[in-house]
């Protein structure tokens, strides 16, 4: 099923016909393929990063997941090297390690 350019030139005088209920059928199934689509992308890169989501969950709930994926990391940045980035407790950070430190 493919997207079909919606009329967007009506009238009031218009007529609605049985192609026009077609073809919105049609689109609102298309939508709907794509977002059910995205979901289970979405579920499955959060599930890779051992988030426990399925495509069941609301967009909203995908989003929080998302949200929340670097919340639970431990490191600080005494942790990481100098300069270098990562993500802890929701924030990027920049870690002040120095070759010395991390031996």
């Amino acid at each position: 099923m493919t997207w079909q350019e919606p009329k967007t030139d009506w009238a009031e005088s218009d007529p609605v016909g049985m192609a026009d209920m077609d073809r919105i059928e049609e689109n609102t199934v298309f939508l709907f393929t794509q977002a059910r689509d995205a979901k289970q992308y979405i579920a499955a890169a959060l599930a890779f990063m051992n988030r426990s989501v399925s495509a069941e969950n609301t967009f909203e709930q995908l989003a929080a997941a998302i949200e929340d994926i670097s919340k639970d990391a431990t490191a600080t940045p005494a942790d990481v090297v100098s300069g270098e980035t990562f993500y802890a407790g929701g924030e990027k950070k920049i870690g002040t390690a120095t070759g010395e430190d991390l031996s």
